[in-house]
């Protein structure tokens, strides 16, 4: 009872400060918690088991569960975050952070080429080799952020801000 209290309230803390955090890099985070180097499926039965419990908005983008820190919505993240690429994998970042990203860009140099935008969204958060499936997980993430948000536009394949 108390160790999964624990265990509840670091996953907690770990959210609350690293997110908006992906479903993939807390399970990172709870491996090195219990000091385990490969999650099996009994590790990962404990994790999903204490995450449960966890009190945190969450929202599934593509393939992948983000986790929001408290009293903290989606729509009011402004800001991204820029690490080297062995801290988190392309589909580990959250949409709302590439949204903003995007915005940044856009403001910056008006329009961009629909294909340039994954190379200048890598760049922008530290990968420096785009492998093929990296580039894929990137395009679709840029797609559904085009989908689901009403400040793009794509027009003669050129990515714009609604004016």
């Amino acid at each position: 009872e108390y160790i999964q209290t624990r265990i509840v309230n670091e996953l907690t803390n770990i959210i609350d400060f690293e997110g908006p955090i992906a479903y993939t890099l807390l399970l990172e985070r709870f491996k090195e918690l219990l000091n385990v180097s490969k999650a099996g499926a009994r590790v990962k039965r404990l994790f999903d088991k204490h995450l449960a419990a966890v009190k945190r908005e969450k929202k599934l983008e593509l393939s992948q569960v983000i986790y929001f820190p408290k009293d903290l919505k989606e729509s009011q993240i402004d800001y991204y975050r820029v690490s080297d690429n062995t801290l988190r994998d392309i589909l580990e970042i959250p949409a709302c952070e590439i949204k903003v990203a995007m915005k940044d860009i856009l403001e910056l140099q008006g329009s961009v080429k629909y294909e340039d935008i994954t190379h200048i969204l890598a760049n922008f958060f530290g990968i420096k080799a785009l492998t093929q499936s990296s580039n894929e997980k990137l395009s679709k993430l840029i797609k559904y952020v085009v989908l689901n948000s009403s400040e793009f536009i794509v027009k003669d394949n050129y990515l714009k801000l609604k004016k």
